[in-house]
């Protein structure tokens, strides 16, 4: 499949265009999926999955000032989204990445660290997945009542270092969350937007700006918060385990779009 990408534009009608017009748009990375404009919401952006397993994904360009903030690895990121689940889209997960190294239609291929919605079972997750290792859950937060299928949240991150802080639709959820991921010299997380599953994701807005003097003091001076619940880089055995004791591939990707953990599939 040849890389598609969509710009957001006023007026757009919703078209898409080769990889080489690539600019502040963004670009799909994974054979499965489609992006697209919505119709009926002047300048939202649509991510849709189209298998009942794997993710979906695209990476957001920007401008080169955005670019800027993120090749300093200080950065604030700003989603505000919804998920808008139907008969062909009944899943509910969506994912805000803010450090993508690579994304694969097969968990087992992908390598980055993300910021689950958990629309259906309510949930706020930290994740960081690495090719062919087990997934770790960073943080995790049950019980959100922010999260609605058919209601837009926004999603503010906090990037610094190697660490991040998550704010929801103006609900500090953690602050100064080690994430613990070692990239190459000189490289720059990549940011941008997945769905795993059947999921459908509206996208009204995008912003990747300067972290700000009074967001780095803050960072700095406080520790993490403590949550009803958080992960310790948890995983689910070695390989060879897994290999031994995990359930098939559609009950694994079943439990998943319900709210387990990711099948390396």
């Amino acid at each position: 499949q040849t890389p598609q990408t969509v710009r957001m534009k006023p007026g757009s009608s919703g078209s898409s265009s080769s990889k080489e017009d690539y600019g502040p748009g963004w670009t799909q990375l994974t054979d499965h999926g489609k992006i697209y404009l919505s119709k009926k919401e002047k300048n939202v952006f649509i991510l849709e999955g189209t298998k009942s397993a794997g993710f979906s994904a695209c990476a957001y360009g920007g401008s080169t000032e955005e670019r800027g903030f993120v090749d300093s690895g200080s950065f604030s990121l700003t989603a505000e989204l919804k998920c808008m689940p139907g008969d062909q889209a009944p899943d509910q997960q969506v994912f805000v990445l803010v450090d993508c190294a690579s994304m694969s239609d097969l968990s087992s291929g992908c390598d980055f660290c993300g910021v689950r919605l958990s629309f259906d079972g309510r949930e706020v997750r930290v994740e960081s997945h690495r090719r062919n290792a087990t997934l770790q859950t960073l943080f995790a937060q049950p019980n959100c009542s922010l999260l609605r299928a058919q209601n837009y949240v926004t999603l503010v991150v906090d990037f610094q270092g190697d660490t991040m802080s998550l704010t929801l639709s103006g609900v500090s959820i953690v602050r100064n969350l080690p994430l613990d991921r070692q990239r190459a010299a000189g490289g720059a997380p990549g940011v941008g937007l997945a769905v795993y599953g059947k999921s459908r994701c509206y996208l009204r807005r995008f912003r990747l700006s300067q972290l700000s003097p009074q967001a780095r003091s803050a960072e700095d001076a406080a520790s993490m918060a403590i949550a009803p619940y958080t992960g310790t880089a948890r995983s689910t055995g070695s390989p060879a385990t897994r290999r031994s004791s995990a359930p098939t591939p559609a009950a694994a990707a079943a439990s998943y779009a319900a709210g387990g953990l990711p099948p390396n599939i």
